[in-house]
Parts: structure tokens; sequence; C-alpha cells
């Protein structure tokens, strides 16, 4: 058994694979394994079966797929499960791979990934989406803004942005996700990562990160702006959305980590779909 820790030199094979699985659930990206793999020590575990290895939050092993499960014979699942512990996540249209009395399926709702119409957030049509649509309004109404594409010379500016919203946070480094965006920040174009920083009033004040999950859907890594400018965000995802349109047919915000604010925020903009992430273990 052959086990690397990961890094960039795999971002071919693991994408690539990854690609194939054609799933929207977001931890299915080659950077978020990359920039979390000191988190959850991801690494790549070659056997009869290549799989990424990882550490649940308790300390226990678990393990990512790189190939679609239900092509696997149910021997060969259960022999994976007794090597590497849990695994997850399993999309729920994998779940018939797991029949029987061997397996243990789980879920927890603070992992299910947000999913919202590109079109809907491109214009925030309906009565769900009054409070989102004002807000646009106000901010329009009330800044002069601008949106520019992250490049080497804007970097600082990224930066700027992220550590005053660390500040806001009144957390430590390690409580948010600060050093994981500040790396994909720094490697946005060895990760193949888009980026737009938004301006107000000349100064820097948000920005977005993201890639293509699949070719309906785009996922927003990491979405950061300084709080006192209202309607900032609104603004944000609505302009990305406007640039996605006729491109993809959802944009994923990813989870909310169990995290009530967090819950509260992307529940506002009304998802249209909630993709659950299944755990899977041996009785």
């Amino acid at each position: 058994m052959k086990i690397e820790k990961i890094s960039l030199s795999h971002r071919t094979l693991i994408s690539g694979r990854f690609a194939a699985l054609n799933t929207n659930i977001s931890d299915f990206t080659f950077v978020n394994v990359f920039l979390f793999r000191d988190v959850y020590h991801y690494s790549l575990v070659e056997n009869d079966y290549t799989v990424i290895g990882c550490q649940m939050e308790d300390g226990n092993p678990c393990w990512m797929p790189l190939d679609d499960l239900r092509t696997i014979p149910r021997e060969h699942l259960i022999r994976i499960l007794e090597k590497h512990g849990v695994l997850f996540p399993v999309p729920e249209e994998w779940l018939d791979a797991f029949q029987g009395p061997e397996f243990s399926l789980s879920y927890k709702a603070g992992e299910q990934d947000y999913l919202y119409g590109v079109e809907k957030m491109a214009t925030f049509r309906g009565r769900r989406m009054n409070r989102k649509r004002n807000r646009l309004k106000q901010f329009l109404s009330l800044y002069r803004h601008e949106a520019e594409e992250l490049t080497p010379g804007r970097l600082p500016d990224a930066i700027g942005i992220l550590e005053a919203w660390q500040a806001e946070t009144g957390l430590e480094e390690e409580g948010t996700d600060y050093r994981p965006c500040l790396e994909a920040l720094h490697l946005s174009e060895p990760l193949h990562l888009d980026g737009r920083v938004y301006y107000v009033e000349g100064e820097p004040a948000g920005f977005l990160v993201g890639e293509s999950l699949n070719r309906s859907t785009y996922v927003i890594h990491f979405a950061k702006g300084i709080k006192s400018y209202k309607g900032l965000y609104e603004f944000m995802f609505n302009d990305a959305a406007k640039r996605l349109l006729n491109r993809y047919e959802f944009l994923n915000l990813e989870e909310d980590l169990g995290r009530e604010s967090l819950r509260v925020a992307k529940s506002a903009y009304d998802p249209d779909l909630l993709v659950k992430k299944f755990r899977v273990s041996l009785k």
C-alpha cells in the first residue's frame, strides 16, 4: 500500500477522477482536498482501489472515493470499509450500493450543500427573494461599486479584505477558514480558480473564489466581505450569477458546517436543492 500526502502534484489525477463522478457535492474537488489537507489529514492511498484517506473530527479514520462506488463489487466495498473506516461523502444516488444488514447509513443536516438556480440568483425574482432584492437595490443606490478579476496585481487587495474579515469574526485563525482561503488566493492560478474582487467607493470590500464543479454547477469556495457595506454579499452573489448565466444551471455555496449563522445566511437565499452527503460504515 502506497500513501502520499496530498500535494499540487496530485491535481490532474484527482481532478480528473472527481470530474468523472459528476456529482453536485462540493467535497469532490481537488481544491477542497488540497486546501484542507492539514485539517483532515488527506492523503492519496494506492491499493487495490485508490482512495483518499482522511481523519474525522473525532480522530477516527475515514476515506473518500475516487470511483463511482456503484461499479465496485459488494465484497470489495466491505473490504475497503474494513481497511479504511467510515466512507464520506456518499451521494444519495449511490445508496443502492449499500443496501443490506452489513451497512450503516447516516447524514448530518449541517453537511448538506446549498444549491441555487443561477437565473434566480442573477435576478432575485420571486416573493421569497424580496428582501435580497431590496438589499441589492439599496447597495446599488448607496455606493459606487466596481468588480474586477482577481489577478496577481489585485492579490494584496484580496488579502487585505480577508484580514479585515478575519478580524471582524473575533475568532482565532484556527477557528475559521482563514488559512485555506489565504492559500487559495496565493495559489489561484495553479489551482485553476476563478476570482473576483469587489470595490466600494474605490476601496477593496469583498471577493469571491470558485470554480466549475461539473457541467451544470459552479461552486463558490470562499466569499468574504466587509460587513459595514450593507448589501455587499447580495451584490457579489448577484454579480457572480449574472456572469454564469447560460453556462451553468446551479450555484453551489457549499455547506453551513452546522453553524446557525451560516444556516440562516444561506437559507435566506431560498436554496433550490439541499444536497445530502451520507456516511457509510460497517455495523
